[in-house]
């Protein structure tokens, strides 16, 4: 099922960065960060069991945990990415591509 979609272009900051709830079914949602997501609890982002999509665009900067919980998961790297990461680590396996 379609689900819902943000795009980040400053910064988002909580105990859980963003959060895809799957009240109500299983939905695929998105996700384009091109600025902060700051999960001060330790979660930056929490996907929910559907088939998602996490597109990192330049110039974007995740503080926490990135969990694609169920489904199958995309990552995609914009034009313009840049990795400054010590690691990336999928808590829940994401297949990743180039946009």
């Amino acid at each position: 099922q379609a689900g819902g979609g943000v795009t980040n272009t400053g910064t988002i900051t909580g105990a859980s960065g963003v959060v895809f709830s799957d009240v109500g079914g299983i939905f695929d949602n998105t996700l384009a960060n091109y600025g902060a997501i700051v999960g001060t609890g330790g979660t930056a982002v929490q996907f929910g069991f559907g088939n998602d999509l996490l597109e990192i665009g330049g110039g974007a900067i995740f503080t926490g945990l990135v969990d694609g919980r169920g489904g199958v998961n995309t990552m995609a790297f914009a034009s313009g990415w840049r990795s400054r990461a010590t690691s990336i680590y999928a808590a829940n396996v994401f297949s990743l591509c180039s946009r």
